[in-house]
């Protein structure tokens, strides 16, 4: 038996800096969709109906106007929920409550406006379920909250994987392919290694000291496009893309600390008695701070992580001795033609 004690010290900082302004010309890539159609209580379209899309954790306004055939887009959002006004000439107005935006999602609400003056305003809470019905990629989507209650090993962000549709509980592999199919985005860029085709953060650096750390609790959004289309990767296997959270016009931040011990594991059920646990000490702490710098228009938002590991590692080999070596050229001898010498 030999016995190895791996100690591992790492310490990371995730600077990941929302500068965010209410124009939408600083949209990204990688965030949600709304859209939608307004038409009248006979199924008219409506023409030149105004809409405004509000963000009320930053006071973000984004304004539309539906066109011929009664159609909005309100493109590139920034994951979080939104509501949204109606407006048209000779109808009753018309709000919409916590819509959720989520990364690479299309939210789809046809809008039926009522005859009455604008004055009068109708409010309505989108569903808590929402469907896109514009592409026909399978995604999930798991929130904020979700990713800081999973259960996850090592707390790497890279297990969330398991918990999307047609994902293998073992490794990244999804529908099959390849574990290196799976096309990694942080906010949008690239987080693929180029050499090894595996995800960028996270991996084992030198002297297995991680390359980098991205703290669970500064994940706003984790999405998992196992049925992905062309335009979301480079990768035959799956998208995944996360988001780092952004400050609001809101203070707001943790303190945390995690610690893993082997006093608090179970011993293998096929352990060889007598045996003993094995050494396996994660202490992980770290915190997360967002606010605005420029209310309504600017906003920051900080994390960092501190990772001190210490584990046992032992592997167990059978060293062949002369008698084991005899004993079994003696079986199989005992199986053997000596004429011929086949079986």
């Amino acid at each position: 038996m030999f016995s190895k004690l791996d100690r591992r010290h790492a310490l990371a900082i995730a600077l990941p800096v929302a500068l965010m302004s209410g124009s939408s010309a600083l949209a990204q890539t990688f965030h949600g969709t709304v859209s939608g159609r307004v038409t009248d209580t006979t199924g008219a379209v409506v023409v030149g109906a105004s809409l405004k899309l509000v963000n009320p954790a930053t006071d973000t306004v984004l304004n539309d106007t539906s066109n011929k055939a009664g159609e909005f887009n309100f493109t590139e959002l920034p994951v979080g929920q939104y509501n949204l006004t109606i407006n048209a000439p000779g109808f009753q107005s018309q709000k919409v409550d916590a819509i959720d935006v989520a990364v690479t999602k299309i939210e789809s609400f046809p809008i039926v406006l009522a005859p009455g003056t604008e004055t009068t305003e109708v409010e309505v809470v989108a569903n808590g379920v929402q469907v896109d019905s514009q592409s026909s990629a399978l995604v999930t989507v798991i929130d904020s909250a979700a990713v800081e209650d999973m259960p996850l090993n090592g707390r790497d962000f890279t297990r969330l994987t398991h918990f999307a549709p047609g994902v293998s509980a073992l490794t990244n592999s999804v529908n099959g392919s390849r574990t290196a199919s799976i096309n990694f985005q942080l906010d949008g860029a690239d987080n693929v290694d180029p050499w090894l085709g595996i995800v960028a953060s996270n991996q084992g650096g030198i002297a297995s000291v991680p390359g980098g750390l991205i703290p669970i609790e500064a994940i706003d959004q984790f999405s998992m496009q196992s049925g992905g289309e062309a335009d979301q990767g480079r990768n035959a296997g799956a998208n995944s893309n996360m988001v780092i959270k952004s400050g609001t016009n809101n203070l707001h931040g943790d303190v945390f600390y995690f610690d893993r011990n082997e006093f608090f594991a179970a011993l293998s059920p096929v352990a060889a008695a007598g045996s003993r646990k094995t050494l396996i000490r994660n202490h992980q702490g770290g915190f997360t701070l967002g606010g605005p710098i420029w209310k309504d228009h600017t906003f920051l938002f900080v994390a960092g992580e501190i990772q001190i590991a210490k584990a046992n590692v032992a592997l167990v080999d059978t060293v062949l001795s002369e008698a084991w070596i005899q004993a079994g050229e003696a079986n199989i001898a005992k199986y053997t033609d000596p004429t011929t010498g086949a079986p």
